[in-house]
């Protein structure tokens, strides 16, 4: 669906794992000891109401999401990470959390369009958080000029 709609896709093989809330919380808590900056931008991550994270460890990859999760928040969730791993293959520096989250936010948000969880989106554009604010600002310039705008302003300047 996201190579479809979005035109985004992974290169690197990246493992999809669903893990209970203990093991979760353990994934994200040794990813901040090891990690000096969180794969999830320059934010910190709460390990108590995070549910995926996006884990990078060398060449091994890894999506880890909070099982049983209802299907709208899994979906989510899981493409809320998928494009954490899609920024981590095109530009692996770090960017702003609003820049950073705002492309994950949009990449979920549209990926609950395909499903028609009309009422998720609109409490998405509703928060005010960066992760909100970073939705609303790929949303805009998605609407000013298109969806590739988007994906090309969150790649490295070298790989656009």
């Amino acid at each position: 669906m996201l190579v479809r709609t979005l035109g985004i896709s992974l290169n690197i093989p990246t493992g999809l794992a669903l893990v209970d809330r203990r093991q979760l919380r353990a994934i994200i808590e040794q990813q901040s000891r090891e990690v000096s900056e969180p794969s999830g931008g320059s934010h910190e991550l709460d390990p108590e109401r995070t549910l995926g994270i996006y884990v990078r460890r060398g060449l091994r990859r890894g999506i880890y999401v909070q099982s049983g999760l209802p299907r709208m928040l899994f979906l989510q969730i899981a493409a809320h990470e998928y494009a954490h791993a899609w920024q981590g293959e095109n530009c692996p520096l770090a960017m702003e959390p609003v820049q950073h989250e705002g492309l994950a936010e949009w990449v979920a948000y549209h990926t609950l369009a395909t499903y028609n969880y009309q009422r998720e989106r609109q409490r998405m554009l509703r928060r005010e958080d960066f992760y909100g604010q970073g939705l609303r600002w790929a949303l805009k310039l998605e609407a000013r000029a298109g969806m590739q705008a988007v994906l090309d302003q969150c790649r490295c300047p070298d790989e656009a």
